[in-house]
């Protein structure tokens, strides 16, 4: 299974709720430092996400994550990101949060600590919601050495299209290979 929607398993279709499913067994993979899948296990240890599920319903978290992650002082923010992960694996697509409500609910939890600790968060509710929900509006930057012809360094074209939040960055792409 690793990353496969337990859904698409049964009706072979993807949808966006398949993509959070997957979200959440990296979420996990990171929270564990295990694999998606390992087949080296016996057959009902081979999933880390039925693994992880199991844990935390029967409150052994604590011995899945990684000791690291534990340590690390935080154990409120791991429990809402185990919460979180949890919801994401949910076997059922439409009891699966959104990739909407994932990222607002990573933000917050990023945004938490630092408030709390003086800082800054580093973006607003309003630009994850840009970032999201948009597609890219980059300024392609030709980047081809003297000499290198169009001809063989591939096309490469410039997106006029002003935006306030991209005026001031530039996405800078080089032909690899000479475009080949």
């Amino acid at each position: 299974m690793g990353y496969l929607d337990p859904e698409y398993l049964q009706s072979n279709t993807l949808t966006e709720k398949s993509d959070v499913y997957s979200f959440g067994v990296v979420l996990v993979e990171l929270l564990t430092s295990r694999r998606a899948l390992s087949l080296d296990k016996p057959e009902g240890e081979q999933s880390l996400a039925n693994v992880f599920v199991c844990a935390v319903e029967v409150g052994l978290l604590k011995h899945i994550l990684d000791e690291e992650v534990v340590e690390d002082g935080h154990f409120q923010t791991v429990e809402q990101v185990t919460d979180l992960a949890k919801r994401c694996l949910s076997v059922k697509g439409r009891e699966r949060p959104t990739m909407m409500e994932v990222a607002r609910e990573l933000e917050r939890l990023q945004i938490l600590p630092k408030h709390s600790g003086g800082g800054k968060p580093d973006s607003s509710p309003k630009e994850t919601d840009y970032l999201l929900a948009s597609p890219s509006n980059a300024y392609v930057v030709d980047m081809r050495g003297e000499g290198e012809s169009e001809g063989h360094g591939g096309s490469i074209t410039t997106d006029i299209e002003h935006d306030q939040s991209m005026q001031n960055r530039a996405q800078v792409l080089r032909p690899y290979d000479a475009g080949r």
